[in-house]
């Protein structure tokens, strides 16, 4: 076992996904995986946290957690699973599979007039961070140009050019496809609103696998509507799971995937989650810096 080689002093107390309950945290040191926020206050002693996801949201906000507990996210871990998923839903709208599922479904032999491409495509990439790059790469390997877009304009694996966020307005009509993978911020909340998807173009289409709040989803169902865009996907919503009632269920030209980019479904996966808890663990017993250790 890798983290008790990481700790070989330490003492190890081992809970199944989803049972574990505050008596067992309450003299906690350190917490490795992903535990329910509603019982962490309890943890009064903990001094690391290793999650087992990416995002760390509800971890970090205040009185979750003891404000000196470094908390330290799985970053990096969904990096191929997650920019997989991403490039499948977009080869899947440009290719108008979510419409030709629904004419399978009505058994009718239904050809679309045209279909896209990624060779030659423009490609925005929002929030082009570890998963963003390798989605990047991806989409460069078949032909298609990538623009990257964050905080810094950074050169950036996978991106021919790098943007700030405050540039996005002058790409948007440009794009082919606009694929997003932004954590969740106030200043992210809604990016995707009315009037930017208004902006895009009717061919271009929508990937999102970041936060499902980055996208206004009334906005997103009356552009799919009014055909201001022909197609998006989407594996994170607003809230989630995506209430019953929500139009966005029977857009044409929508794929909506239940947050199933990341998890625990890839054998590849679990284990570079281990293995960035087994590299903290070491860290943390030898007074060395964390790797993925969150700003607090």
């Amino acid at each position: 076992m890798r983290l008790r080689e990481a700790a070989p002093d330490a003492e190890f107390v081992w809970r199944e996904i989803g049972k574990t309950v505050e008596e067992d945290i309450r003299d906690a040191e350190v917490m490795v995986g992903n535990f329910d926020p509603a019982i962490l206050p309890a943890a009064k002693n903990v001094r690391l946290y290793q999650a087992g996801t990416a995002g760390v949201d509800p971890l970090v906000k205040p009185g979750v957690l003891p404000g000196e507990t470094r908390i330290c996210s799985a970053v990096g871990a969904y990096n191929y699973c997650v920019a997989e998923h991403m490039l499948a839903q977009t080869l899947a709208c440009l290719r108008h599979f979510p419409e030709l599922r629904d004419a399978q479904q009505r058994r009718e032999w239904v050809k679309v007039p045209s279909n896209g491409t990624l060779r030659g495509a423009l490609v925005l990439v929002l929030g082009i961070g570890s998963i963003g790059q390798v989605y990047a790469e991806y989409c460069g390997m078949m032909g298609a140009h990538v623009t990257g877009f964050r905080r810094r304009a950074v050169p950036t694996p996978g991106a021919e050019k790098v943007c700030t966020m405050e540039e996005l307005d002058d790409w948007l009509p440009k794009a082919d496809v606009v694929a997003m993978c932004l954590p969740g911020t106030p200043e992210t909340r809604h990016i995707m609103n009315r009037e930017r998807l208004w902006k895009m173009k009717p061919s271009a289409v929508l990937i999102n696998c970041g936060r499902g709040s980055a996208v206004d989803g009334e906005a997103l169902a009356d552009a799919l509507e009014a055909h201001v865009i022909a197609a998006a996907a989407l594996d994170v919503t607003d809230p989630e799971p995506l209430p019953a009632d929500s139009r966005l269920w029977e857009m044409p030209g929508c794929l909506i995937t239940p947050h199933t980019a990341g998890g625990l479904r890839i054998p590849e996966t679990v284990d570079r989650i281990v293995e960035i808890a087994a590299e903290n663990l070491r860290h943390y017993f030898a007074g060395e810096p964390l790797r993925n250790q969150e700003k607090r």
